[in-house]
């Protein structure tokens, strides 16, 4: 069975001044399921309840009973429901899970415009990429351990988990639970909150579909980071590019007035055609800043630069098919056909 999981540690990860020309999807049409199962199994009150809740699921949602309760939420033995049923309930009891699952609860409780951002991104999705199933979406409590998984659900048909545990972070500091875990690092929480929830599950399901380009130089990872960022961005036109791009807004301005420092620097150090996962990671993965730039610039910035080229590439290309887009594996070619050079302001 196919399914990929954004653990803690894995989690890797535009203004509004640059409109796009959002296509009409009205009359796009998607199906798709959302099923709250964190409602589902721990609003059970009693044994009884909770176990008949738990052979529901293993029956009618089989694939992510087998993945939640094996590899999300491992409390229990997933192949005996009785036994899972009393390891759930020892968890609810425990003080720290009795927080957690009331915050979840004060700030899900009802999820409605939540499933309708996702249903209006389908519907982008739908138009984009005609030949995808539309993903059906299945909400869980990981414990605070994975954020995101998609995995083969009903159907055969694409299913993406929501952990609504790790979208609390507008409620909850999430440093407090382990000081020292980078990963609970301010710079990452902080788009931990439900104006993200959308935006990153789709990153996530589009892990699935765009394909990384040849090659281990950090221009291979800005082309495939810009290539994601592209695609969301089209997905989502109505959302502020803030959130597409993880930052705050002065950090979003700042790239945006310093575009063309930001890629003198890659280019007068040398960085383009680095191999060093080491240094490569200082510049793609979440940080607080950028090493070398100016103490303002906010991290990741080579995919900033690398979503810039993919636009320079597409304008140049306007009639490919995103899916050839996602796809498209040559970021060297894909790059000397943007001829991307930043614009001064």
């Amino acid at each position: 069975m196919r399914y990929f999981l954004f653990c803690l540690s894995l989690l890797t990860w535009f203004s509004c001044k640059e409109k796009i020309q959002a296509p009409d999807v009205s009359g796009q049409q998607v199906d798709f399921g959302f099923y709250r199962m964190d409602q589902k199994i721990f609003s059970a009150k009693d044994k009884e309840t909770l176990t008949a809740a738990l052979i529901n699921i293993q029956n009618e949602h089989p694939s992510f009973y087998n993945v939640y309760f094996n590899h999300v939420f491992p409390v229990g033995p997933a192949n005996n429901t009785d036994s899972l049923a009393d390891a759930i309930l020892d968890f609810k009891n425990q003080p720290l899970s009795d927080t957690l699952l009331k915050m979840v609860q004060m700030k899900y409780d009802d999820m409605k415009s939540v499933e309708d951002q996702f249903r209006k991104t389908f519907q982008y999705a739908k138009y984009y990429f005609p030949d995808l199933s539309t993903p059906d979406i299945y909400t869980y409590i990981s414990e605070f351990g994975i954020q995101g998984f998609i995995f083969e659900g009903l159907g055969g048909k694409d299913a993406i988990g929501v952990g609504l545990d790790m979208y609390l972070s507008d409620i909850h500091n999430y440093k407090k639970l382990e000081p020292d875990n980078p990963g609970f690092s301010d710079y990452i929480t902080r788009s931990w909150n439900k104006d993200h929830l959308v935006k990153k599950a789709m990153e996530v399901w589009l892990s699935d579909y765009v394909e990384q380009t040849n090659g281990n130089k950090l221009l291979d990872y800005m082309i495939s980071n810009g290539k994601k960022l592209y695609i969301l961005k089209n997905l989502m036109p109505e959302v502020h590019d803030s959130i597409i791009m993880e930052y705050t807004s002065e950090a979003l301005e700042w790239c945006e007035n310093n575009e063309i420092q930001m890629w003198s620097f890659f280019t007068e150090k040398n960085l383009l055609y680095e191999t060093n996962l080491g240094q490569i990671n200082k510049y793609v993965n979440p940080s607080p800043d950028s090493p070398g730039m100016p103490s303002q610039a906010p991290g990741r910035t080579a995919n900033y630069i690398g979503y810039r080229i993919v636009k320079a590439f597409i304008d140049k290309n306007d009639k490919m098919p995103f899916m050839e887009l996602a796809t498209y594996k040559d970021a060297q070619k894909l790059f000397d056909i943007s001829k991307y050079k930043p614009k001064r302001k």
